[in-house]
C-alpha cells in the first residue's frame, strides 16, 4: 500500500510540475513578446535590459522544475536534465544581455 501511495504522489506530482511549465512557458512567451514590442519601439537600453532580466525569471525556474521532473521520471530523466541545461543556458543569456553585454560581429 505504501508503494502504491508513493507511486501515485510521485506521478500527481509529475502532472503538476508539467502544468507548472506550461505556465511558464506561457509567462516566457508573454516576456518575449514585451522585448520585441519594446525593442521595436525603439526603448532605451535600461528598459530592455530590465526586460530582459525579467524574461530570465521563468526561464530559471523552468530549470529548476525540469530538474524535478528528472527525479520524478527517471526513464526520461536525459531528456529533462537537457532541458533544464537549455532553459539554464537562455537564462544566463538573458541576463548577459540584460546587464548590457553585447556579443562580438
Amino acid at each position: 500500500m505504501r508503494a502504491e501511495a508513493a507511486e501515485r504522489a510521485r506521478r500527481e506530482r509529475a502532472v503538476t510540475v508539467r502544468a507548472c511549465l506550461a505556465v511558464l512557458a506561457t509567462s516566457e512567451d508573454r516576456r518575449t513578446d514585451e522585448l520585441h514590442h519594446l525593442t521595436r519601439d525603439g526603448a532605451g537600453p535600461a528598459a530592455r535590459g530590465e526586460a530582459l532580466r525579467r524574461l530570465a525569471a521563468p526561464r530559471e525556474e523552468a530549470a529548476e522544475r525540469y530538474e524535478e521532473l528528472a527525479a520524478l521520471e527517471p526513464g526520461t530523466a536525459g531528456a529533462h536534465h537537457d532541458a533544464a541545461a537549455q532553459a539554464h543556458d537562455r537564462a544566463d543569456v538573458s541576463i548577459g544581455w540584460g546587464a548590457g553585454f553585447r556579443r562580438c560581429p
